[in-house]
C-alpha cells in the first residue's frame, strides 16, 4: 500500500475486502465513519479497541486492532496506531496477511515507524 494518510489506507483496506465495486465508497463512507465513531466513541476513556470489517460480496474480512498513544482528553499528539489482520472468513482458511501504521489524529497522515 502506498497510502499516505488513514483516508487512504481505510480505502485500501475497505477495496481489498469489498469485491462488490458497486458498493465500494458506500462501504468506504460506512467503515471510515465506523473506526473513528468507535475511536472518538472509547478511546478517550479505554484508550484501546477493535474494528471488524466483514467483507461484502468476498470471503476476505479484516480486524483492525487499535490503540491510541495519547488518549483524546490528554494534552499532546493523538496518535493513533493501527494493527489489521486480513484473512478468509472461510473455516479452513490459510495464513493472514498482518499489517500495521501509525496515523496523525489531528492530520490524518501517516507517521513514520
Amino acid at each position: 500500500m502506498a497510502a499516505s494518510t488513514l483516508h487512504e489506507w481505510l480505502f485500501d483496506l475497505v477495496a481489498e475486502t469489498c469485491h462488490d465495486r458497486d458498493y465500494l465508497y458506500r462501504a468506504y463512507v460506512e467503515h471510515f465513519c465506523g473506526l473513528l465513531n468507535t475511536v472518538y466513541g472509547t478511546g478517550s476513556t479505554l484508550g484501546r479497541g477493535t474494528y471488524h470489517l466483514p467483507g461484502i460480496k468476498s470471503d476476505r474480512q479484516a480486524s483492525i486492532f487499535w490503540t491510541l498513544d495519547h488518549r483524546l482528553d490528554f494534552a499532546g499528539p493523538n496518535v493513533l496506531a493501527i494493527e489489521c489482520r486480513i484473512g478468509d472468513s472461510g473455516a479452513g482458511s490459510g495464513g493472514s496477511e498482518l499489517r500495521s501504521a501509525r496515523f496523525d489524529l489531528s492530520t490524518g497522515r501517516l507517521l513514520p515507524r
